[in-house]
């Protein structure tokens, strides 16, 4: 996806292991918040909004996953007004 390029959006390491986290690029300061959502569309873990300065940054996640079932989760970065999709499996 074109998005997740250019800010250089990754969930991984991909299955979740304790390491996990989402990194992103930021070229200019933005509030940056995530949300994970189960298949069903139910939201098992959000963040709050947060404000970045501009660069790289990393969100670890494991704490917030590792109490999931095994299976796919959508995961969603918003960055202001944009947001991005990709996938995240846990086993």
């Amino acid at each position: 996806d074109e998005a997740l390029a250019e800010n250089n959006i990754k969930v991984y390491p991909n299955p979740v292991t304790t390491e996990t986290g989402i990194s992103f690029d930021l070229k200019a300061p933005e509030k940056v918040s995530v949300k994970v959502v189960d298949l069903a569309g139910k939201t098992v873990f959000q963040s709050a909004e947060t404000a970045f300065g501009s660069g790289s940054h990393t969100l670890p996640l494991y704490n917030n996953m590792k109490n999931l079932k095994a299976g796919m989760y959508l995961v969603e970065v918003k960055f202001g007004n944009k947001i991005y999709n990709t996938k995240l499996i846990a086993q």
